[in-house]
């Protein structure tokens, strides 16, 4: 359904705290303590949260 709507010209601004819904968005803008963090394209977003992890691990 949403990718209909977005293919029909709308903008659409999902708010949410899960990366697997967040994957699913062309741009993605994370917020820390309400001021803009990032702002980043999906596949940048992806890439950071992935090399996050191996550090992590």
């Amino acid at each position: 359904l949403i990718r209909d709507i977005h293919r029909s010209g709308n903008t659409i601004i999902v708010v949410t705290h899960e990366e697997d819904i967040a994957r699913h968005c062309h741009r993605i803008i994370r917020l820390i303590d309400g001021q803009v963090a990032s702002d980043e394209t999906n596949a940048e977003a992806v890439r950071i949260s992935e090399e996050e992890k191996v550090v992590k691990d």
